[in-house]
């Protein structure tokens, strides 16, 4: 089963959304379909964010870096980090500027 949808499955994910949503939705339905939609624009940024770093550095396999960095590689977990800074920078940008 891919990664995403195993999150998807955890019951405490979901004991801890859905009551949540729930009391949200009778005080302030509103506020809900907002977070809806900002939830739903986050996902397409994040996407999009994935493809600005894939086109910046096309030569790096996160995949490839992360098990060579689970192998003690120093190297390869530096740049990993350095990647996912980049790429919390990235969407942390385009977050800021849909908002403004």
């Amino acid at each position: 089963m891919p990664e995403i949808l195993k999150s998807q499955t955890q019951k405490s994910v979901w004991l801890l959304i859905l009551p949540a949503l729930l009391v949200l939705s009778l005080v302030d339905f509103a506020l809900v379909k907002t977070l809806v939609e900002w939830s739903l624009f986050a996902l397409v940024l994040a996407g999009l964010a994935i493809v600005v770093s894939m086109v910046i550095f096309p030569q790096i396999n996160l995949t490839d870096l992360v098990s060579r960095a689970l192998a003690g590689e120093q190297p390869a977990a530096t740049v990993a980090a350095a990647l996912l800074v980049f790429f919390g920078l990235l969407f942390y940008s385009m977050v800021f500027w849909a908002k403004a």
